[in-house]
C-alpha cells in the first residue's frame, strides 16, 4: 500500500497525506503516536474540569439579548464531540411576553433565587394556554422542560441563576450557543425563534412550533444535503410555501406535508406524541449518601432522549468509587455539575488529584471510573448523555 502511495503521489511531510502514508505503512503506532503529539491535550484526556473563572460568556443563538438572560459555558471539550451544552444561566426579574420554542432535550436546576416558567400548552383535548408554573423551581430542584413546546423563563422576587443542561436535536452545541471571542469573518447573527401569544393563538403555527414540525423539516432537510429548492421538487411543493414552513409562519394542507415529511423520512405521528407533555420536575434532591448516582426523573413520555440526570450526595470523609446508575456504553459521557461541598478527585491512583468545589463542573468521557474524597458534605447533579436510559419509569 504505501509502495502504490509513494508511485503515485509522494506527500509533502507532515501533513494528512503523508500522516495516512504512515498509518497504512507498518507504523500505525507511530502515525497515532504523531496524532497525539498535535492535538489539544484535551484531546486525549479522559476527566477535564471548568471552574467558575474558566467559563467565558456566550451568545445564545436562538434567543434576543433583550430578554436580559446571560450565559456563560461550562461545556465539555469540544475536540470530544459531546452532543450537549452546560451553561450558567442569570435570569433578570422582568417577565418575557413572548415564547421560545426549538427542539431537543433541556433540564434546569436553579442555584441561587428561584425560576419561574410560561408555557403555551394544554393537555389533548384542550385549546393550548398560557400557564405558568403553580410553583416556581426552587434551588436545587430539578426540572426537565419539553424545548419544543413554547416557554420561557425568568426570577421569582430576585436574580436567580441556574444550571442549564440542553441538547439540542441536531446534536450541535453551536446550535444553541457561541463563544462570541472566538474570530470569525463577520458578525455573529442571532435569529430569536420567538413566539408572541397572538401567533401561537393560530393553531397552525401553533402546531408548526410545539410539535416541532418545522425545526424537524429544517434539520432533516440539511442533513440530507438538500436545499429548499431540491426538496421541494421532490415533494411537488412550491418552493416559498416551504420556506415558510421552516420559518414556521405557513399553513399547508396535509397533503403537501405529509409528502415532505415522507421524503425527509419523518414520523408524523411520533412528532405529535412528543408534544403531550410540557415540563417533569423534581423535589430538592434528597437521595441517601452513599456511593451510588440515583435517577431523579422519570422518562419523558414520547420522546428518545439522551440526557440521564442523577443525584449523588457524600458525606464529610466518605471516599470511594461511585456505583454509575446504568451500564456504560460506548460513546458515553458524564457530567458532574458540583453543587455544593468540596472534593478531590484521586483519579485511578493516590499520586495526584484534583481539587473540585461548588460552582465547578467535570466532565468525564464515559464514565466515572477513579476514586473520590468528599472534602465536606457534598452534593452532585450527574447528567450522563447515553443511548441507555438509567431515568425512573414512566411518569403517572
Amino acid at each position: 500500500m504505501v509502495k502504490e502511495f509513494a508511485e503515485g503521489h509522494r506527500p509533502r511531510h507532515r501533513t494528512l497525506g503523508w500522516l495516512s502514508e504512515v498509518f497504512y505503512g507498518p507504523s500505525e503506532a507511530e502515525a497515532a503516536a504523531i496524532l497525539r503529539e498535535q492535538m489539544p491535550e484535551a484531546a486525549v484526556e479522559d476527566q477535564h474540569i471548568v471552574g467558575p473563572g474558566d467559563a467565558p460568556k456566550v451568545l445564545r443563538t436562538d434567543a434576543p439579548e433583550s430578554v436580559g438572560i446571560s450565559y456563560h459555558s461550562y461545556n465539555p471539550p469540544a475536540i470530544w464531540g459531546a452532543g450537549y451544552s452546560v451553561m450558567r444561566v442569570a435570569f433578570p426579574h422582568a417577565v418575557p411576553k413572548d415564547f421560545m420554542s426549538h427542539a431537543g432535550e433541556e433540564l434546569l436546576i436553579p442555584v441561587s433565587g428561584r425560576v419561574q416558567y410560561h408555557f403555551f400548552w394544554a393537555p389533548p383535548g384542550t385549546p393550548p394556554r398560557r400557564e405558568e408554573l403553580k410553583r416556581p423551581v426552587d434551588t436545587f430542584e430539578l426540572i426537565r422542560v419539553n424545548p419544543q413546546i413554547p416557554h420561557h423563563a425568568w426570577s421569582i422576587g430576585e436574580s436567580a441563576e441556574a444550571w442549564m443542561i440542553f441538547r439540542d436535536a441536531s446534536e450541535v452545541p453551536a446550535a444553541i450557543s457561541l463563544d462570541p471571542s472566538v474570530p470569525t469573518r463577520g458578525s455573529v447573527q442571532v435569529e430569536p425563534r420567538t413566539l408572541s401569544t397572538e401567533a401561537l393563538l393560530d393553531p397552525s403555527r401553533y402546531a408548526l412550533a410545539a410539535w416541532g414540525v418545522s425545526e424537524r423539516v429544517r434539520l432533516h432537510r440539511q442533513r440530507a444535503g438538500l436545499g429548499v429548492q431540491e426538496l421541494a421538487a421532490l415533494a411537488d411543493v412550491d418552493p416559498a410555501q416551504l420556506s415558510r414552513l421552516e420559518a414556521g409562519t405557513r399553513n399547508l394542507s396535509l397533503d403537501p406535508l405529509l409528502r415532505v415529511m415522507s421524503v425527509l423520512r419523518i414520523p408524523f405521528l411520533d412528532l405529535i406524541e412528543t408534544a403531550k407533555w410540557s415540563y417533569e420536575r423534581s423535589g430538592p434532591a434528597r437521595s441517601p449518601a452513599g456511593d451510588k448516582a440515583v435517577p431523579i426523573l422519570p422518562r419523558p413520555v414520547g420522546l428518545r432522549h439522551w440526557l440521564h440526570p442523577a443525584s449523588i450526595r457524600l458525606a464529610k470523609g466518605w471516599r470511594g468509587r461511585i456505583e454509575p446508575a446504568a451500564p456504560r456504553a460506548p460513546g458515553d459521557f458524564t457530567t458532574w455539575i458540583i453543587l455544593k461541598g468540596r472534593l478531590l478527585l484521586l483519579g485511578e491512583s493516590d499520586s495526584r488529584g484534583s481539587l473540585v468545589s461548588a460552582g465547578s463542573v467535570v466532565h468525564f468521557r464515559g464514565h466515572p471510573g477513579g476514586q473520590i474524597e468528599a472534602l465536606a458534605a457534598s452534593r452532585i447533579l450527574q447528567v450522563t448523555d447515553s443511548g441507555y436510559c438509567s431515568c425512573l419509569g414512566p411518569a403517572s
